[in-house]
């Protein structure tokens, strides 16, 4: 039997990490159709400004973690492979030459040369990586 959703104990959680001493914290936790979202603390420790679900933020280094296991995933279902070059899968993301020597497994062990930074402003303005088309649109 599925244990369904309680909103209230994960609200009390999230109230307890911010009473623990973590500034700000949220999330938002999806099982099927039911969705929820909630924050507790600042988001601003000099104004005092209030957290909410809604607000965008930078996730950084945590996001590794889940990358990878997606990417393990993948290639055990056999949609992705780690031998493979990027270009087979993110053709306009980074073209020619550069994506051709890169492969999947360098992105995961970051030692694919990329500049992040460099990445993540091109996807997320929808600009040319590595000159050639748009990454994405924004959005």
């Amino acid at each position: 039997m599925k244990n369904p959703l309680s909103f209230t104990e994960l609200a009390t959680a999230m109230d307890k990490v911010d009473r623990a001493g973590m500034p700000g914290v949220f999330a938002e936790v999806r099982d099927g159709e039911q969705i929820w979202r909630c924050a507790a603390g600042v988001s601003d420790l000099s104004t005092g400004r209030p957290i909410t679900p809604d607000m965008r933020h930078r996730a950084a280094s945590i996001t590794k973690t889940f990358t990878a296991a997606a990417v393990r995933q993948q290639v055990e279902s056999g949609q992705i492979a780690l031998d493979t070059p990027i270009s087979h899968y993110l053709p306009r993301l980074v073209p020619g030459e550069r994506g051709d020597a890169i492969t999947v497994c360098m992105l995961v062990n970051h030692t694919s040369g990329l500049a992040e930074s460099a990445l993540c402003v091109s996807v997320a303005q929808g600009l040319p990586f590595a000159g050639g088309d748009h990454a994405r649109e924004p959005g």
